[in-house]
């Protein structure tokens, strides 16, 4: 177990770099506003469990910003559970903004400038992985960010349960029973959002959900074809195409939306890694964009700066970082 401690001897200035620092070390590289410095005092516990990390955040006032720069230093991109255990917590991200209440939690995505904040004292829990771990189990993991989730009963309730529980039973334990925890928990996650009827639709039955699954893997398989249409997931599906922006509006996506919204995030992948010397056209051609500009204002929008703005900032964090290596 990891933990770090901000107290009452330290200056307002040492508070706040410590807490960045810390908070930065354990989840991903953010900033974060003490509300009231000369007052501000907290603890971090961090249990790594394999796939996955547990944290536990006790502390004042604070807001963490998660900024462009931080966001293209990342290799790839990391999901936060997030449980407001005392007081609520607000979360902004592509200018949507929700409130998180006492013991409900959201999903944070780290591939976006985000905003995150508590304006009383409180304990989160927070539970970090690979977002490729989820989408394992997961067919789409967009339509369950930005939206906030009830742990009184279900599943949600069952992950905080055991959540609370890990810090008191893992101590001691060997690697292999953490790597399946760590695996369990990950698999517990995604029954919690499944659980959540109203984010597939109130009207969404077992038949249209497995529809759904079906729509969004034809999609992903075919992002890279310019020619990709409504009618051409509709046929490949096996549905009709009223019926497929039928099922896709119930889950509060347009089919142009889906689309756009999954090649961006391939085109955004490709540039923050440092290494790939591809030019951003070229990019934005090979997931399915056939015009540059369109490209542009969607990334923008999207994300909150521009590809060009992403790819130096990735190669400007790398080339920095291989230089502090001995």
């Amino acid at each position: 177990m990891e933990n770090f401690q901000v107290v009452g001897t330290m200056r307002p200035s040492e508070r706040q770099q410590c807490w960045t620092a810390a908070a930065s070390s354990i989840l991903f590289p953010l900033r974060t506003v003490l509300h009231e410095p000369e007052q501000f005092s907290g603890n971090i516990k961090n249990w790594r469990l394999g796939p996955a990390s547990l944290v536990y955040f006790r502390s004042g006032a604070v807001t963490y910003k998660r900024e462009r720069q931080h966001v293209a230093q990342d290799s790839g991109e990391t999901l936060l559970l997030t449980y407001a255990v005392r007081s609520d917590v607000s979360f902004d991200l592509n200018r949507n903004s929700v409130t998180c209440k006492r013991e409900q939690f959201l999903v944070e995505r780290g591939n976006a400038p985000s905003n995150f904040s508590q304006t009383d004292n409180n304990e989160l829990l927070v539970l970090k992985f690979d977002a490729e771990l989820l989408r394992q189990r997961v067919r789409s993991i967009d339509r369950f960010t930005n939206l906030v989730f009830d742990s009184s009963l279900g599943a949600g309730g069952l992950l905080l349960d055991v959540l609370r529980a890990v810090p008191r039973r893992v101590n001691g334990s060997k690697e292999l029973m953490l790597e399946n925890v760590g695996d369990w928990l990950i698999e517990l996650v995604a029954l919690a959002l499944e659980d959540k009827q109203s984010v597939l639709g109130s009207e969404l039955t077992s038949v249209q959900h497995g529809h759904v699954v079906r729509i969004e893997a034809f999609v992903r398989q075919n992002l890279r074809n310019r020619e990709l249409s409504p009618q051409l997931i509709a046929s490949g599906c096996g549905i009709s195409l009223r019926y497929l922006h039928q099922l896709l509006n119930l889950t509060g996506h347009s089919v142009g939306g889906l689309i756009r919204e999954l090649r961006l995030e391939q085109c955004d992948k490709e540039l923050r890694n440092p290494h790939r010397r591809d030019s951003i056209s070229e990019i934005a051609y090979r997931w399915g964009y056939s015009d540059l500009a369109q490209f542009s204002r969607h990334y923008k929008a999207h994300f909150g700066r521009t590809a060009t703005e992403t790819r130096q900032l990735s190669r400007n964090g790398n080339s920095q970082s291989g230089a502090s290596k001995p």
